[in-house]
């Protein structure tokens, strides 16, 4: 069974909440000395550690060498990784969600010391989901570990033979060959592969792909051919699908190339050749479903299309990634400032979302949350 810390100064319950019973055992620790605590942690060999951002939050009578933020925790723990690679583990940082809206930020040393980041109130919402992504960060940093560096991306990410060519870039291959420590890679796969869209693309992305309501993308999930369905190192986390598979597999049943259709005529032709009714995506912002819906939303994470939405800005984009994009029902409600951390408008597009701003609203939007 695996198990993990949780180390707050405080409220040690979200222990409790991210254990799941029989598979990840989550053990509630009070901070200490910090040499004192990361032997400790380190020497236990966890399968995972989730830090609270502040671990200095309620001082009290602790002695000041026992104040510190997640962060230098995180980084004593990093640097014992380098030095003994075979006994690395993810670091999850938790927090209050105004704490990280304020704090963290992609260009903050911090980021890249963290596998995942969690929100307290999101963690209360999700627990399901959040439970899935800590098992799936434990069990592939124990995969990561077993290699002893000897890191075989296609391998590593469950691609057949034939598939091998999809990841020469070099961002990828330098990144395998020089990773000192599994947290290395992880964090390239992570933040790079699993969560931005490019050679993989989550359930949302892949029913804008095919021109289809979420919904209905998951009724048809389980019959898509071909081995698209993404099975690799942290797949367990959320379901990915790798993009070239899943347009190849909605190419052969329409006939041409996927997003030179509009979603209703994606819908009707796929209703057709599945036997069953699946909804075209609706653009957030006119409610037409004859629109080139071809990626879902950053923000609202509906389907939506290049005339009606906008460039997300990303200084860290990958070659091999693509751009996400922030539809204008987003851009005029402000929706996609909401997020942790807040998306930015790419300045190319910078007019087009100014003069988003002062359009009049359809007088229908369906589909727009």
């Amino acid at each position: 069974m695996l198990n993990g810390f949780f180390i707050d100064d405080e409220d040690l319950s979200y222990a409790k909440m991210l254990t799941t019973r029989g598979v990840l055992v989550f053990e509630g620790r009070k901070t200490g000395p910090l040499t004192q605590l990361a032997k400790t942690i380190f020497s236990a060999q966890p399968s995972i550690v989730a830090l609270d951002y502040r671990l200095d939050e309620d001082p009290g009578e602790m002695d000041p060498a026992d104040t510190y933020k997640a962060s230098v925790l995180a980084q004593k723990l990093r640097d014992d990784a380098i030095d003994l690679p075979t006994k690395d583990f993810p670091i999850v940082l938790v927090s209050n969600e105004p704490q990280l809206d304020a704090l963290y930020r992609p260009d903050k040393t911090a980021h890249d010391l963290f596998d995942r980041v969690y929100g307290k109130r999101f963690i209360l919402n999700n627990r399901a989901q959040v439970r899935a992504e800590v098992i799936s960060l434990a069990k592939g940093y124990q995969l990561l570990a077993a290699v002893n560096g000897n890191y075989d991306l296609a391998s590593l990410l469950g691609l057949a033979a034939d598939d091998k060519p999809l990841l020469d870039h070099q961002e990828l291959q330098v990144a395998a060959k020089s990773a000192a420590a599994p947290h290395i890679l992880a964090r390239v796969i992570l933040r790079n592969l699993i969560l931005r869209p490019g050679l993989l693309i989550d359930d949302s992305d892949a029913a804008a792909r095919l021109g289809i309501e979420e919904p209905s993308f998951q009724g048809i999930a389980g019959r898509i051919e071909g081995d698209a369905s993404y099975k690799g190192v942290f797949a367990g986390g959320g379901r990915r699908w790798w993009t070239h598979k899943l347009v190849a597999w909605g190419e052969q049943i329409l006939g041409t190339r996927i997003t030179s259709l509009t979603a209703a005529q994606r819908a009707e032709a796929l209703s057709v050749a599945l036997e069953a009714p699946l909804a075209p995506a609706a653009s957030t912002w006119d409610g037409s479903v004859d629109q080139l819906v071809a990626m879902a939303c950053a923000s609202c994470r509906l389907g939506t299309d290049i005339s009606h939405s906008v460039t997300a800005f990303d200084p860290h984009l990958p070659r091999y990634a693509l751009r996400k994009r922030i539809c204008w029902n987003c851009v005029q409600t402000d929706r996609y400032k909401a997020q942790t951390p807040p998306l930015l408008i790419d300045e190319t597009d910078q007019r087009v979302a100014t003069r988003v701003l002062g359009l009049k609203r359809p007088p229908k939007v369906s589909g727009a949350a």
